[in-house]
């Protein structure tokens, strides 16, 4: 309840995303994009006060994905983190070491990503 001794309070914006093999196709490209922007920028269009100035938060989002996106998804991406404000950062890539997953070298193509605010704090 209100008030409990060692209850930490909730965070009024989102400190972590997390989000495994969310992309398909490029058409879902944006619509993700423009949610995680929106969460990691503070929610700007959704400030009931009719401030819409995007305000950086230490939040970030995790993505991971197990097999490689075609050229136009890939640009996709890169074009809305520019329009969006966000930063892109591969931290770790490579096959998963499982023949099945399909590709010649014999394993998939793992990569886990890190998307960060540009806007200054």
């Amino acid at each position: 309840g209100a008030g409990a001794v060692g209850v930490a309070a909730q965070p009024t914006e989102p400190v972590l995303v997390l989000g495994s093999d969310l992309i398909y196709c490029r058409e879902v490209v944006r619509p993700l994009f423009g949610t995680v922007a929106g969460l990691l920028l503070g929610g700007a269009a959704d400030r009931s006060n009719g401030d819409t100035t995007p305000r950086a938060s230490p939040a970030v989002m995790v993505m991971a994905q197990s097999f490689a996106y075609d050229d136009e998804t890939e640009d996709e991406i890169d074009a809305c983190c520019r329009e969006m404000g966000l930063e892109r950062r591969t931290v770790a890539e490579g096959g998963d070491g499982n023949p099945a997953s399909g590709d010649a070298a014999g394993g998939g193509n793992v990569k886990i990503q890190i998307f960060r605010p540009v806007v200054p704090l």
